[in-house]
């Protein structure tokens, strides 16, 4: 990718190794990314992942309705999914931020699951944008 976005504690995101992502986030193992035999892929999942769970998720709108055993929960949703963003080569910093995560009904996030939706293009064309910003700054 070439792009190096320092965090607060000092790693660079860009840098970070599978287990390096893992020392900083062991919640990160529950996730199941090991099925993910593509070791860039799943790297790529790892960071993405670890730029969401950094986010300050209980400002986004029916946080207090999160829950996981219920089928009336609500999920995190990646409104542009990451295996798309991954396709697209979305830096995972953006994938993973605010701009792009949402609250849904459980239901309604495994439904959508892969499918591009119209707030899903929206994002991507941010992203874009986004990204060539990055890149005319290099």
């Amino acid at each position: 990718m070439g792009l190096r976005k320092k965090k607060k504690n000092g790693f660079k995101l860009y840098e970070t190794t599978e287990s390096e992502i893992y020392n900083i986030m062991p919640k990160l193992k529950k996730r199941s990314l090991n099925n993910i035999k593509d070791k860039k892929k799943r790297l790529y999942y790892l960071r993405v992942w670890l730029v969401t769970e950094m986010q300050p998720l209980h400002k986004l709108r029916n946080y207090s309705k999160r829950c996981w055993d219920k089928s009336s929960c609500y999920e995190l949703d990646h409104i542009l999914s990451i295996a798309h963003a991954y396709l697209e080569n979305i830096p995972p910093h953006l994938v993973g931020s605010m701009d792009n995560l949402r609250f849904i009904p459980k239901k309604e996030n495994r439904d959508k699951s892969f499918t591009l939706t119209e707030e899903s293009h929206k994002v991507l064309r941010k992203f874009k944008r986004n990204e060539n910003i990055y890149k005319k700054k290099k």
